[in-house]
């Protein structure tokens, strides 16, 4: 749907993306960035998803989650 966003996650296994029809906009980042991304717990429900919510706005983020911000950081991809 037009402006859905997914929330920040990390896929266990390879995976591929097929676009279609219109546009999309994906954040990779390097797995060594995973702790500054603050995933939830092995035993939560949302263990593959992160604490940060990226969409956030930045005062906020970086109120919450200085490290965030620090490099490296993120690479985009839009196809």
């Amino acid at each position: 749907a037009d402006g859905s966003v997914s929330p920040t996650h990390f896929d266990e296994s390879l995976s591929v993306l097929v676009q279609l029809h219109g546009q999309k906009r994906m954040l990779l980042f390097d797995p060594a960035c995973t702790a500054r991304l603050c995933p939830y717990p092995n035993h939560h429900p949302l263990r593959r998803r992160a604490m940060v919510d990226i969409t956030a706005d930045e005062v906020w983020l970086r109120s919450r989650f200085p490290r965030f911000f620090e490099e490296p950081h993120i690479h985009a991809v839009e196809a």
